[in-house]
């Protein structure tokens, strides 16, 4: 998490009370429609449980961990590909209704596979274009879910 122990703890508990805000939020929801958000809810919520002890049991020691200039470098670079990836995926949220899922599932993918992999994942280009036709036949065909789309419209 964080080098102070405190600042960890509190991101772990605004984690916890946004996993109970999630239960709250799709009560009103079919059981079909609330089981997925509910099920990531409450694994983070496990996750963040386990986190918070796990923490609180390290606060209690004496011993101080020290963290080089090189681990402190990795964790910066860590940090700053999960801000971009983060802001990727705030962008397909925001491009997603507003182009359609065929266009902007691709373009994610794109992007996600430059961010995660280097331009050597850009060799694999076809999977880019490949995992949202499947997702596309299956939610649209199989399933009959309609999804935001321009190109593909009824």
């Amino acid at each position: 998490m964080s080098d102070n122990p405190m600042l960890s703890n509190f991101l772990v508990c605004l984690l916890l009370l946004l996993s109970a805000l999630i239960f709250l939020w799709t009560k009103g929801m079919t059981p079909g429609a609330e089981l997925f958000p509910r099920i990531m809810a409450g694994g983070l919520a496990l996750f963040g449980i386990v986190e918070l002890i796990l923490s609180i049991m390290g606060m209690s020691s004496t011993e101080k961990v020290s963290i080089d200039n090189t681990e402190k470098a990795l964790i910066r670079k860590s940090a700053m590909y999960m801000g971009a990836f983060f802001l990727v995926v705030l962008g397909f949220l925001f491009a997603f209704p507003l182009i359609g899922f065929e266009i902007s599932a691709v373009l994610f993918m794109v992007v996600a596979m430059m961010l995660l992999g280097g331009k050597s994942a850009l060799r694999k280009w076809p999977i880019a274009i490949l995992v949202p036709a499947l997702l596309f036949i299956v939610f649209r065909a199989g399933l009959d879910v309609r999804l935001p789309s321009i190109i593909f419209s009824n």
